[in-house]
């Protein structure tokens, strides 16, 4: 997914700083958790046939859920 001309935070740069964050916190071990567990949630609450343009809400959720597993893997600062 890609925003508008001149949209700097599109998905995929979304994407690339959540899967930098997973990396740093975590791992590669990580980073592939977070996606499977990103993939089987859009799966089951937007399917999709693969046909035309990913839906923005499908790419959306997608990002969230990568965010929500840094969120729960990250040590919280003392």
């Amino acid at each position: 997914m890609s925003g508008a001309e001149g949209d700097y935070y599109t998905g995929e740069y979304l994407q690339d700083i959540a899967e930098t964050r997973l990396l740093e916190i975590g791992g590669e071990r990580l980073r592939r958790l977070a996606h499977d567990e990103a993939g089987r949630y859009v799966d089951e609450r937007y399917p999709w046939d693969g046909q035309g343009a990913e839906p923005a809400e499908r790419v959306s959720a997608y990002i969230a859920v990568l965010w929500q597993c840094g969120d729960a893997e990250e040590p919280i600062p003392r």
